[in-house]
């Protein structure tokens, strides 16, 4: 069985396919969270059940569009884990409050804005990178002017 490229962590995507992927994920969490709350009171805890999958769907989709969002930016996935992995489990740690929520809050914000604005803003790098072509698509051809212009 073939796995949809929107899945897949190799290759690159630009901002647009991010932010279409974030908008869709959002709303499939939501409407899931939405369904399993009406179905709680018929079914119980095991209302859950559809939210679950949803959920863990979402959180694969994100981690791969967010993959690919940093091999356009000629970066290695590997740097999730400081920008989305690691504040989340930092923000785990500090749900035990005291002074070591400061210290966590402190670190966590601070790297969960990195990727944020890493994935989501900046632009990726024109042409092709170590992870493939542009998403964009080739940059723009030299004009006749500037060819000129080096003789």
């Amino acid at each position: 069985m073939a796995v949809p490229g929107w899945a897949l962590f190799d290759g690159r995507s630009g901002r647009l396919s991010y932010w279409r992927m974030a908008i869709r994920l959002t709303i499939l969490v939501v409407a899931a969270l939405a369904i399993s709350i009406m179905l709680q009171p018929y079914l119980g805890r095991a209302a859950f059940a559809v939210f679950v999958p949803a959920l863990a769907a979402a959180l694969w989709l994100n981690l791969a569009v967010s993959a690919r969002r940093l091999h356009d930016r000629d970066r290695s996935a590997w740097m999730l884990l400081p920008m989305l992995v690691l504040p989340e489990l930092l923000g785990l740690m500090a749900q035990a409050g005291g002074r070591a929520l400061e210290v966590l809050l402190f670190i966590a914000v601070p790297l969960a804005l990195w990727g944020f604005v890493e994935i989501g803003f900046l632009r990726g790098t024109s042409g092709a990178n170590r992870f493939g072509p542009d998403p964009l698509g080739d940059p723009l051809p030299e004009t006749p002017l500037a060819a000129s212009s080096d003789a």
